[in-house]
């Protein structure tokens, strides 16, 4: 499986990126071998300003 990570608004660490790839990798009991997946993550900050309301 093919994991890309994209970091918006915050630096991509190498624990977030051993995390992420420690989750995707449980999916792998329910993908056939030999079909080729591709896993698309999107790490982000939220801002405070959407959660105000205005």
């Amino acid at each position: 499986m093919r994991i890309n990570i994209k970091a918006t608004g915050i630096e991509l660490t190498p624990a977030i990126t051993d995390y992420a790839e420690r989750k995707v990798a449980m999916l792998d009991k329910y993908i056939a071998r030999g079909t080729d997946a591709v896993a698309q993550i999107e790490v982000g900050k939220s801002t405070r300003h959407h959660k105000s309301g205005d």
